[in-house]
């Protein structure tokens, strides 16, 4: 709490139960928030869809998605947006199924996400994300390297074509 004090920084709070090997409850995420008035979102990547609604009832706080591979349900659950790779890739595709869903077309909206992104999804994670993104953005002309530092360990070239398969980039 001190460190917010200090920065005068508005924080967004990462829950990530598998990285971290701590699991909070919605209840202790929003003690925590009330103890620490900087946390002003949570990013959650937890599976826990009861966890996203009970913080969306209980508080004013944003909640974000963070896992791609569970990306609609987190919106079924009522997120306030993502911080996830699928957006990034596709901002166009996830925008239409956004805009979809928040307007109330939510079998419109599920379509175009499982024929728009769900591949992609489905081909390039979880637990690789940082060097097949890199490796993707190599790929695309984005970076001049898809170059990856310890601890992190590049992608095969056979995981890359995974990926680019999902993406769609993968020529037969």
């Amino acid at each position: 709490g001190s460190l917010a004090a200090r920065t005068g920084l508005q924080i967004i709070f990462y829950d990530n139960p598998v990285t971290t090997n701590t699991l909070y409850t919605a209840q202790q995420l929003i003690e925590l928030a009330e103890a620490v008035p900087a946390i002003k979102a949570i990013k959650m990547t937890d599976h826990n869809m009861g966890k996203i609604r009970a913080l969306k009832q209980h508080t004013s706080l944003a909640v974000f998605g963070g896992d791609d591979i569970i990306c609609f349900r987190a919106i079924e659950a009522g997120i306030d947006g993502n911080m996830i790779i699928a957006p990034i890739i596709f901002p166009k595709e996830f925008k239409e199924g956004w805009d979809l869903y928040r307007a109330g077309k939510r079998e419109e909206s599920f379509a175009v996400f499982s024929s728009k992104i769900l591949p992609f999804i489905h081909m390039f994670g979880p637990g690789d994300e940082i060097p097949t993104t890199k490796a993707l953005y190599h790929h695309l002309g984005l970076f001049k390297s898809a170059e990856t530092r310890l601890p992190l360990l590049p992608s095969s070239d056979h995981r890359v074509n995974e990926m680019l398969l999902g993406y769609g980039a993968v020529q037969v």
